[in-house]
């Protein structure tokens, strides 16, 4: 069993937290770090683009109150960041992830992609940051067990920009960290093993397309794909 850590953290345990890591800082086995995907001229046109859009404060999940039908979220001070509203450039950020679920993903993951979920722009200002967690699942302190809780395999992350500091992606459990360069696609494992935070901001201003991407042939949790979900 695990046991909870001391600091505090109500979502992980000990041997994901506060402890060293159990590996050497190399690359994870199953991260995939794809340089200058995105051309930089595309990159600086979204930038632009999004630098005056309206943003939504995001939340993190919240399993109580989620049910088969739709997913509650709650605001915490684990999750400071927001959606920028991206529907001027949603046809440029759905090639991104058609390109990386038809020529990247099959590859790298061994399987096909089934769908993937709309992809949104999340901003980061100054202060700006993503506390440990997995994408995919959630630690329950009760039973201490990891319980899947979304049909997420694999998660994208395409970084519009690098000039800010701080805002790093930190993958705990690997002991491992990559410093976001503008035009990169970072792909890794939604379940717990990649546990990972956004590092604080702490000048400058994150700007990043994320989405998720459910594989053919995995569990499913849910009976039907999200409602934003695009299928493949």
């Amino acid at each position: 069993m695990f046991s909870p850590c001391p600091c505090g953290h109500s979502r992980l345990p000990r041997f994901l937290c506060c402890k060293k890591p159990l590996l050497a800082a190399a690359k994870p086995r199953h991260l995939l770090i794809v340089r200058e995907c995105l051309p930089l001229q595309q990159c600086r046109e979204l930038v632009d683009y999004l630098q005056s859009r309206s943003g939504k404060a995001l939340g993190v999940m919240d399993s109580s109150n989620t049910t088969d039908e739709s997913v509650a979220v709650m605001q915490t001070s684990d999750r400071v960041t927001s959606a920028l509203d991206g529907d001027g450039i949603q046809e440029q950020l759905d090639e991104i992830l058609v390109n990386l679920c038809t020529n990247i993903i099959p590859r790298h993951f061994s399987g096909s992609v089934q769908w993937y979920e709309r992809p949104k722009v999340l901003s980061y200002e100054t202060g700006g940051l993503y506390a440990k967690h997995a994408d995919s699942e959630q630690f329950d302190e009760q039973n201490k067990r990891w319980n899947r809780v979304l049909d997420r395999d694999v998660s994208v992350i395409a970084y519009l920009n690098d000039d800010f500091v701080g805002g790093q992606l930190d993958f705990h459990f690997f002991g491992y960290t990559y410093t976001p360069r503008a035009g990169d696609v970072v792909l890794f494992p939604s379940d717990h093993r990649y546990v990972h935070e956004a590092t604080k901001v702490t000048a400058g201003h994150r700007l990043a397309v994320v989405s998720w991407v459910a594989l053919r042939g995995t569990p499913r949790i849910r009976p039907e794909p999200p409602a934003h979900a695009r299928l493949l």
